[in-house]
């Protein structure tokens, strides 16, 4: 176990909080805006699928 660092954990946490964090944005403009909802979701849904693709 000593190719993994306690550091590296902490950073894929981040990722994953990142990643939450941002559905979470995404779930509340939405309730924010129901009417808009057609026009938001594509975008919200490609964002996460681009930041990990990156990776």
């Amino acid at each position: 176990g000593s190719g993994l660092n306690e550091g590296d954990t902490v950073v894929v946490s981040g990722l994953f909080l990142i990643d939450s964090e941002a559905n979470i944005t995404g779930a509340l403009e939405r309730m924010r805006h129901p009417e808009k909802t057609e026009n938001s979701m594509p975008a919200m849904s490609e964002q996460p699928v681009n930041m990990h693709s990156g990776h």
